[in-house]
């Protein structure tokens, strides 16, 4: 068996303290053992609890190719003021640290939502598209178990399959490439470009070109909802359609009402997500200009008394019917 980042390895628990994972990993080089650790350190994050031969193959042999045993090691995952370390120890006594973000390793973020292996494929696709022979043969594992993985991250939405044809008489070959919505798991600086592009226009322009642009936003964001809303005669069903477009749009939106202990209606709008709120953050008006789209669009009394943006779990708005809208509510 040759030597790459993506050997395989065995692995096996030996604590579960929490400021530490001791484990021993055995048939394989230090760079396997970092590739052990990362995979199970992102496996306690995520909550499974350390993993037990996991990320494990060909292991039919205790010695490898030339006859030589595969050396044991054992390690520990760390967490100081610099972040997760891991301490790597050898048979021999060799002591070496690598950072859990080592070349080649696949971020610990990403092996805790996808799982060590299909982490790895997703990692080789952001390179450039690629066909089943190509990741099985960097990850040197079967080209049955690359399909299976790429069948699960097809089948939820992180991959797709594009078809090659030859410029040779033969059947046309499939590569395998990104999403939209894979490629939004790796980091992304473009809220930083809008907060630059909003600043440049505060303090190049001054401010009343900014609350222009402001309304310029709201204004279309507005009419793009009151498209959705369009037949919703009664309050209930603007604040459900809005809701209902507002979480197809990133923002977890749910409806709800609500029975005051003196016997009001009140009804709330809430976004659990706040798709800009990097954004927001740096540029409350943000908000105040959403909140102004709602009130307009709902034409009902509305106030909002908490924001992601400032620092709460959710946005909310309370919106209170009129007369009519009760009325129009309980019949």
């Amino acid at each position: 068996m040759r030597s790459s980042p993506h050997t395989g390895f065995a692995c096996v628990a030996d604590s579960r303290s929490s400021s530490s994972l001791s484990i021993h990993v055995t048939r394989g080089s230090a760079r396997n053992a970092a590739t052990a650790a990362a995979s199970v350190h992102a496996s306690r994050r995520s909550g499974r609890g350390p993993l037990r031969g996991h990320g494990t193959k060909g292991l039919g042999d205790d010695r490898r190719d030339g006859g030589k045993p595969w050396p044991t090691w054992r390690f520990s995952v760390r967490r100081d003021a610099a972040g997760p370390t891991l301490r790597i120890f050898s048979t021999c006594g060799t002591n070496k640290c690598v950072p859990t973000t080592s070349p080649g390793l696949p971020d610990t973020g990403l092996v805790g939502l996808l799982g060590d292996s299909r982490a790895r494929v997703v990692e080789l696709l952001r390179q450039r598209p690629q066909s089943v022979a190509d990741l099985a043969e960097v990850l040197e594992i079967s080209e049955v178990a690359v399909r299976h993985h790429l069948q699960v991250l097809e089948r939820d939405g992180f991959v797709t399959a594009e078809t090659v044809r030859r410029k040779s008489r033969g059947r046309p070959s499939s590569r395998y490439a990104l999403t939209d919505k894979a490629r939004r798991l790796f980091p992304d600086n473009s809220s930083d470009l809008a907060n630059e592009l909003l600043d440049y226009l505060g303090d190049e322009h001054g401010r009343s070109e900014l609350q222009r642009f402001l309304r310029w936003r709201a204004e279309r964001h507005s009419a793009r909802y009151a498209a959705a809303l369009e037949g919703a005669d009664t309050l209930n069903e603007r604040i459900d359609r809005l809701a209902e477009v507002l979480s197809v749009e990133g923002f977890a939106s749910s409806a709800e009402a609500v029975t005051t202990p003196e016997g009001a209606t009140v009804l709330t709008l809430r976004q659990d997500h706040c798709a800009i709120k990097a954004v927001a953050e740096e540029h409350p008006e943000l908000c105040a200009y959403e909140a102004s789209t709602f009130r307009k669009l709902l034409g009902a009394k509305l106030s909002r008394r908490q924001t992601i943006a400032g620092g709460a779990d959710a946005c909310i708005c309370h919106i209170t019917p009129s007369t009519d809208d009760i009325g129009a509510t309980s019949q």
